[in-house]
């Protein structure tokens, strides 16, 4: 290491979260302008970008990498899944709004961590190989505020509550199979 400079790409606007880097990719995930960058990091050379739609809200996390492509989601309850080179996997609606992903060890599922709602899902657990929703979750109020969430391939554990009171729950987070072929 000898500290010499091997690329700088100047770059505006205002990150969402700290930039991923995976192997020779770096994720960027901008609040200002709603984008997101995949870029080489030993060139610095632009891979894809993904310009969000005005009408999809800002980002609602830090994008995720994945082996192969990214995803992101929209404040306004979409998630979505590229290829590296940009184009469209899949796009899966969510029942609210979000407010933060979970990436799960295996990186097999995405649990979403949406707003509270006394009537809707608090989470939601999507595969990352299709977009679709394997189970959902709502808490109660007293369990709205979550400030820790771990996942593994098939339990979840979650700390929520306020400075004086805690819960830590623990919770199946197995994807359910859309089929299942039963012998006659």
């Amino acid at each position: 290491l000898d500290g010499r400079l091997l690329w700088s790409d100047p770059r505006s606007g205002i990150l969402l979260d700290d930039p991923v880097i995976d192997g020779d990719r770096l994720l960027i995930g901008y609040a200002i302008p709603n984008l997101v960058d995949l870029r080489s990091t030993s060139s610095g050379q632009l891979i894809s970008q993904i310009e969000l739609e005005n009408d999809s809200g800002a980002l609602a996390s830090a994008p995720i990498v994945m082996a192969e492509g990214y995803i992101f989601a929209s404040e306004r309850g979409s998630i979505h899944r590229h290829h590296d080179d940009g184009t469209h996997h899949s796009t899966t609606q969510m029942p609210h709004l979000i407010s933060d992903l979970h990436l799960s060890r295996s990186r097999n599922q995405i649990v979403s961590e949406m707003f509270w709602s006394s009537e809707k899902s608090t989470l939601v657990g999507i595969d990352t190989a299709d977009g679709k929703i394997g189970w959902e979750k709502r808490l109660s109020q007293e369990q709205r505020r979550i400030t820790s969430l771990s996942i593994d391939d098939d339990e979840l554990l979650i700390v929520c509550g306020d400075f004086q009171q805690r819960n830590v729950i623990r919770l199946r987070s197995v994807l359910a199979p859309d089929e299942v072929d039963t012998p006659e």
